[in-house]
């Protein structure tokens, strides 16, 4: 059972680092060398053979983590919330 937990621990961080780093490089809510060294970063890190490797991949990833929190930081609130939902138009 704990090898099953730990798989879908390391599949989780991989997808989902992948995910949020191509999101944030899509949506452009961060500047997208950020976004791609998350997505990277995320992807390497379980793969790469030896500890010093895989504490490069991590490095990668903090980089990353580190740019999108400045660049979160330094939104003004009117651009971080998403407007408001306008009601459905019945046909």
């Amino acid at each position: 059972m704990q090898l099953v937990a730990g798989l879908l621990f390391i599949l989780g961080i991989v997808v989902g680092l992948l995910l949020l780093g191509l999101a944030l490089w899509r949506s452009g809510a961060a500047p997208a060398w950020a976004g791609i060294l998350l997505a990277a970063g995320g992807f390497t890190h379980p793969f790469m053979p030896g500890h010093v490797a895989s504490g490069v991949g991590l490095l990668v990833t903090a980089m990353g983590f580190a740019g999108v929190s400045v660049a979160l930081l330094r939104m003004r609130n009117d651009e971080f919330d998403l407007p408001p939902v306008s009601p459905a138009v019945r046909a």
